[in-house]
């Protein structure tokens, strides 16, 4: 199994959109969760997303414009999206201040401070898993905002495109990742996304709908900013983390080279994306706070239940009893 088998569902939605992808006969369940985070909604959406990107080896290429795919996506974008106009809101309104507000320390350590200090191998192990659905097509659901943009905004996204697609370098950060993951024990297939919680999904499923919705486009920058200017630390703590657990070089390799690469991307980043972009198109600052502030509150979900969990001994990743139970109910 590769990561583009269609994965097994795990619950009513993550079922339906399989057998629409299959072109099977299926009944649509009534309602979306309530929990914009759901472990199956954020799956199913996900499931839909990838047909626009590699796609999946079983599911037929165009059906990436059949009707029912586009509708479904649709639902599932509006979903999202609105729930997180209403909630994230608060904040400072200009870009800058924006940004340092999502980097204030929080009351509790993030991923990497937990594991940078008191993370085990295994626990990075299942970092790096629930970094899967975003990592392994890092940058990708960027670049559909590159002929959205332009002047110095479009060369700022294309020169920190370059650098995550390994230009002039021997592997992407995605195939870096990929080496990482397996470096550390993780099954690198698809037979991973059913374990991974909602959360887990949200950030690529976001950033794919910013990216291919024209109107969106400041959330695109928006997010990205905010992403690039809050990697260098955590990824330095990853580093650490694996220094202090013994794990190898292919493991380390992923964040030693985020480290070197997004302290630059942070400075192209700051200045193209936060005082440039708002200049070239006013109209989309609120979109670009928009970005930042749902970025901010993906991190903030995910990494309560991640830290949560293994504070409590626990696993942050969904049991195999938990997903084969699910599967049978939908």
């Amino acid at each position: 199994m590769t990561l583009r088998t269609l994965p097994h569902p795990t619950g009513p939605w993550s079922h339906h959109v399989r057998e629409v992808l299959q072109r099977r006969p299926a009944v649509r369940p009534k309602t979306l969760p309530y929990d914009r985070f759901d472990d199956d909604a954020q799956l199913a959406w996900f499931l839909l997303n990838c047909v626009s990107y590699q796609g999946w080896e079983d599911v037929d290429d165009d059906i990436e414009w059949d009707p029912d795919v586009i509708a479904l996506r649709r639902r599932f974008e509006r979903w999202f999206i609105d729930e997180m106009r209403r909630r994230c809101v608060d904040g400072p309104t200009d870009p800058r201040g924006a940004v340092q507000h999502a980097l204030a320390p929080g009351g509790t350590p993030g991923i990497a401070g937990y594991l940078e200090h008191d993370g085990t191998a295994d626990q990075v192990r299942e970092s790096l898993l629930l970094r899967l659905p975003y990592q392994h097509q890092e940058a990708d659901p960027h670049t559909w905002a590159v002929p959205r943009l332009r002047g110095e905004v479009k060369r700022a996204l294309c020169d920190i495109q370059a650098g995550e697609y390994g230009v002039g370098h021997d592997k992407t950060h995605a195939e870096l990742f990929l080496a990482s993951l397996e470096g550390a024990g993780g099954p690198a297939t698809s037979e991973a996304y059913p374990l991974l919680p909602g959360a887990a999904f949200a950030t690529f499923n976001f950033v794919t709908a910013a990216g291919m919705n024209r109107s969106l486009r400041g959330a695109v920058v928006g997010q990205l900013a905010l992403f690039e200017m809050d990697s260098v630390d955590p990824n330095q703590k990853m580093v650490h983390a694996c220094e202090r657990l013994g794990l190898g070089d292919d493991v380390r390799a992923f964040f030693q080279v985020h480290v070197l690469a997004d302290a630059e991307h942070e400075v192209i980043a700051a200045r193209a994306f936060l005082d440039e972009f708002p200049l070239e198109e006013p109209d989309q600052v609120e979109n670009l706070l928009f970005g930042i502030r749902v970025q901010s509150h993906i991190d903030g979900v995910l990494g309560a239940h991640v830290v949560g969990a293994w504070q409590q001994g626990r696993s942050a990743l969904r049991s195999p009893t938990a997903v084969t139970s699910a599967r049978t109910a939908a």
